[in-house]
């Protein structure tokens, strides 16, 4: 007798092997491995800007409309929203599934220009000076950290006067060592280490305003010399309250320089 006939002539054992093989199929089913149901993340990207004092319409001239036609030639782009609104834009960049989230996020922050920094920090530690020599001349680093080592930048704007996001430096003399705190900087490939820098109402901070493209900063973020001289510059962008409506975004430029004294 077949199968099919047992279970027309007795329906409960059908039933019950029915209840059989539903029970296995879902059991089975809790413990599929899981590599049969692959993670898929959802491949958005983000950009989001800040101009302080700037109507709609000039953060969808100055900001939304350049970003948009720097990130719009990014390989797998598949639909790009944007929304400009007072002093803010935000930028949603979906891509083609086949992008790696990860890849085509580095893709955005190469393509999009770098925003200024409005939080007061140290580009070095005590710590991440030596290190950046030993990263940049490994053959020649411990030799050369014999002697003394200055890591200073060179800042300039690009177009001026600057009238957005002015640079602002502490004067050094006002910083204790415990105002400054390590942080880690993650990058895909090495972990640096910054300073943040505590509050502290004893700062004396100086700045130049409407800088044209001819003036330079110099900013010392590492010395190794202890002899009581200024080792480390915190500096900050920041919002200035005289900037004017419609100011254009500020354009600079910073060259990192490693400066090495005999002994």
């Amino acid at each position: 007798m077949q199968l099919p006939e047992i279970c027309i002539k007795r329906p409960v054992f059908a039933t019950v092997l029915s209840m059989i093989v539903l029970l296995v199929g879902l059991i089975s089913y809790t413990r599929l491995p899981v590599r049969e149901y692959p993670r898929i993340d959802d491949p958005v990207v983000s950009v989001s800007v800040t101009y302080r004092g700037a109507s709609a319409e000039v953060v969808e001239s100055q900001v939304t409309k350049p970003l948009e036609d720097s990130l719009a030639g990014i390989e797998g782009v598949e639909v790009m929203t944007s929304q400009s609104r007072s002093e803010s834009s935000r930028i949603n960049v979906r891509f083609t599934l086949k992008r790696d989230p990860d890849s085509a996020a580095a893709d955005v922050r190469d393509g999009s220009p770098r925003q200024p920094v409005a939080r007061v920090h140290v580009d070095h530690t005590e710590r991440s000076g030596p290190q950046r020599v030993r990263d940049l001349i490994p053959d020649e680093a411990e030799e050369l950290l014999k002697g003394r080592v200055q890591i200073i930048n060179l800042w300039r704007p690009i177009k001026g006067p600057l009238l957005d996001s002015p640079l602002a430096v502490c004067d050094a003399r006002t910083v204790k060592s415990g105002d400054l705190v390590a942080s880690d900087l993650v990058y895909p490939n090495r972990i640096g280490e910054t300073y943040s820098v505590k509050y502290n109402p004893d700062h004396q901070w100086f700045y130049v305003p409407k800088m044209t493209a001819d003036e330079i900063l110099l900013l010392k973020c590492f010395d190794s010399k202890t002899d009581g001289s200024a080792r480390f510059a915190p500096h900050s962008a920041f919002a200035d309250p005289t900037t004017p409506p419609g100011a254009p975004p500020r354009e600079s430029i910073e060259l990192r320089t490693l400066v090495f004294h005999k002994n």
